[in-house]
């Protein structure tokens, strides 16, 4: 084993040992030490490793069940809300809580915003459209809805994506920047609000709560007509600028207005 004499220490007081005044440093070349850092290295690449594939195995069973349930396989109301938990977690939502009911039997969720989607979740997100235009309905409690102050552990008969619609909806109000999303993704995105236009009654006193959240998004999404995109896109916020307009004025209200004038002005220039 090599070792470096350190001339510096042993010199920096009159109290200094004997002990102290020989200090030696392991040498860089010291092939034990090399060992060492070696193994250092493998365990935090084998840690790296673990947890690439506890992601990936956790996107894979999301995936699958978002598929499964979308193409009409019955799954209790309790683990719809499981995996929507799962959802939010891996996309990357803020201040994710749960509260369970006073029964046991249910619980709230509660997120915040999203500022950027987790790659690892971008394939769940692209699966939504079709939970959402999926035709099946389910019994769902309403705090599986988000509905504020609502009885508990009370089922209602609904569509199954009505339960996933506020996380579409929070992702197009506050996505940090839904341009530089990967074309695919913000494709899907822009697809599911589509069809949650056209599908969906925000009149109807189960969605009545998801007005202003369903507005911000609209907006957000005919403001993509300003920007330097794909025309793919452009031309799917030109649709649902129309949509939105021909059915949901009401809730657009005095937005109505700006969103006529985007896709006109957009129109006359494309």
């Amino acid at each position: 084993m090599e070792y470096d004499y350190d001339t510096k220490v042993g010199h920096i007081a009159n109290e200094t040992t004997d002990t102290e005044k020989y200090a030696y440093r392991l040498s860089a070349t010291d092939p034990d030490l090399a060992h060492l850092r070696v193994s250092h290295l493998s365990l935090h690449a084998l840690e790296l490793l673990r947890r690439l594939i506890c992601v990936c195995f956790q996107v894979s069973i999301i995936l699958l069940s978002l598929q499964m349930i979308s193409d009409g396989i019955e799954i209790d109301h309790f683990s719809m809300m499981k995996l929507k938990v799962q959802f939010v977690q891996i996309s990357g939502f803020s201040r994710i809580s749960i509260h369970p009911t006073q029964s046991g039997q249910s619980f709230h969720l509660q997120f915040g915003d999203i500022n950027e989607i987790s790659d690892s979740a971008l394939p769940c997100i692209e699966e939504l459209a079709h939970v959402v235009d999926a035709p099946y309905y389910a019994r769902l409690p309403y705090e599986a809805l988000g509905i504020p102050n609502a009885p508990e552990d009370k089922l209602v008969n609904a569509l199954l994506g009505t339960m996933f619609l506020d996380t579409v909806l929070v992702m197009l109000c506050t996505l940090r920047n839904l341009s530089s999303l990967p074309v695919l993704t913000l494709k899907c995105i822009l697809e599911t609000l589509y069809i949650t236009i056209h599908k969906y009654d925000f009149e109807d006193p189960l969605l009545h709560h998801l007005q202003p959240l369903f507005r911000r998004a609209t907006l957000r999404a005919v403001d993509l007509l300003s920007k330097e995109i794909s025309y793919e896109i452009r031309q799917l916020s030109l649709s649902i600028a129309q949509a939105s307009i021909n059915k949901w004025h009401s809730i657009l209200s005095a937005n109505v207005s700006w969103v006529t004038h985007c896709s006109g002005t957009y129109v006359f220039l494309g």
